[in-house]
């Protein structure tokens, strides 16, 4: 929702734009963006290792406070989506469960659905 110098970015005004209308017992679920959720990033014609991947400071600032002060208690859920990689083995989800069970029990999130 914000950049990485604090500004917001399209999505952030198309959403305050939308909470305008959201009324009380609305709950509105959000998809949290590459740059946190993603182990690897396209650019051009290759993959590289996201450094922010599952970064608690970026998702905070960059994303979590922001959608906090734009939808408050109608804030109803995170969807974290994983990219496509080849699954050796239970690599996948492995390395999903060690990364985020710290990642998010600040945010006292401690349910996530993984879908392979």
């Amino acid at each position: 929702m914000l950049d990485k110098d604090g500004q917001a970015t399209k999505n952030f005004h198309v959403l305050k734009s939308y909470a305008q209308y959201i009324e009380e017992n609305d709950r509105v679920v959000v998809k949290i963006p590459q740059i946190i959720s993603a182990q690897k990033l396209r650019r051009g014609n290759q993959y590289i290792e996201n450094e922010a991947y599952l970064d608690a400071k970026i998702f905070t600032k960059q994303f979590y406070e922001p959608a906090i002060d734009l939808l408050g208690p109608s804030l109803g859920g995170m969807i974290f989506e994983q990219e496509y990689q080849k699954n050796r083995t239970g690599y996948r989800q492995n390395k999903w469960q060690k990364s985020s069970a710290g990642f998010l029990n600040p945010f006292q999130m401690t349910t996530a659905i993984i879908l392979n």
